[in-house]
């Protein structure tokens, strides 16, 4: 039901369309009547559809974030290597990763509701 109100078993979340009004679940067999309402949860199908969205959104935000954090220690084990001064690559790059772990870290505790 594109757009509409979907009822769902409040114990399982099996899809109720199509079934009667009361009755038993046939994924977990618990009892529901959607008329008045016990035993099933009322969504909105867009509004599930965004939700999945979000955490799509979310989760390639945490990837990015933490693959810039890897490559910055990386790049910084790579740079010590042939440097004067290896701890200072070191610290360096490791400073800038932890800014991206920083970064990944708000974005989860904000984003991820």
């Amino acid at each position: 039901m594109a757009g509409g109100i979907e009822t769902n078993c409040a114990g399982c979340g099996y899809d109720l369309m199509g079934l009667a009004d009361a009755g038993r679940c046939p994924e977990c067999g618990s009892k529901y009547d959607k008329v008045s309402g016990r035993g099933v949860t009322r969504t909105s199908a867009t509004g599930r559809a965004d939700a999945r969205g979000d955490r799509a959104v979310l989760l390639v935000k945490l990837g990015l974030l933490l693959t810039l954090a890897l490559g910055c220690g990386a790049v910084g084990v790579w740079q010590s290597l042939d440097a004067v001064s290896p701890g200072r690559a070191l610290l360096a790059w490791g400073g800038i990763g932890a800014v991206f772990v920083f970064a990944a870290f708000v974005t989860w505790v904000t984003d991820g509701k």
